[in-house]
């Protein structure tokens, strides 16, 4: 008794001639999908020859690509699209953390889904193939920031024997950290501080000297394009 897959035949029982029997029952392990030709041959040289055609084999598990997560900080809402595919099956389920969504095709034969994520939070997507075989991502969003900085400034009681006011100036992030500090007077516009998107500066504190009279704003932004200003007025 033999079964041959691709031109290589596996013997599964053999018996001598003085040990033959009238029947026999076995079992084989099919690892791939394809067509097995089991041949039973008898003392007499018989030849009985079967195909078993096997195709619903799914060994592979799925694989999964998220697409959106932000990388670098931004003040929006996060796009967030999780793509499956399976060598062997279909894409039978997806889900966002535990929850089954609704799912679209691709031309290619890929299966996606999208979700809108607001604020920083983690999530686990699964694919599920035909088979019950599941691959899953944890998603860590990270990378949004919708508060404003905060800016404070206070002028100092008294004129300077100089002739400047000092004017002092806090600033601070807690997300993506402060980008540039501005003073405005006269619609002349100066930085006062700036600070690298690596820095991942969060607070400074610093002073300036205020020399003439007129209308201040000083603004505060942060890496992710979120903006604070204060104003004050100067007038002896």
């Amino acid at each position: 008794v033999s079964i041959t897959y691709e031109g290589q035949e596996t013997i599964l029982k053999e018996y001598s001639y003085e040990k033959a029997k009238s029947s026999y029952q076995g079992n084989y392990k099919i690892y791939e999908n394809g067509d097995y030709i089991l041949t039973v041959t008898d003392h007499a040289g018989n030849v009985t020859m079967q195909t078993i055609s096997e195709s619903n084999l799914d060994f592979s598990a799925p694989w999964l690509k998220v697409e959106g997560n932000p990388t670098i900080w931004q003040n929006t809402d996060a796009k967030i699209t999780v793509t499956a595919f399976d060598e062997d099956s279909e894409i039978a389920i997806m889900t966002l953390d535990g929850k089954e969504q609704k799912f679209n095709k691709n031309e290619d034969g890929s299966y996606y889904f999208t979700f809108t994520v607001v604020k920083n939070q983690s999530f686990i997507v699964a694919a599920y193939d035909e088979a019950g075989t599941a691959t899953s991502n944890l998603i860590e969003v990270t990378k949004i920031d919708k508060e404003n900085p905060s800016i404070q400034t206070l002028l100092s009681s008294s004129w300077h024997e100089d002739g400047y006011r000092s004017m002092t100036y806090e600033g601070a992030d807690n997300l993506s950290g402060i980008a540039v500090i501005t003073i405005e007077h006269d619609g002349v516009k100066e930085i006062l501080d700036s600070f690298e998107y690596e820095a991942e500066e969060k607070s400074t504190l610093n002073d300036y000297k205020i020399t003439q009279n007129g209308d201040y704003i000083v603004t505060i932004k942060d890496h992710a394009g979120n903006i604070s200003v204060s104003e004050f007025k100067e007038e002896e």
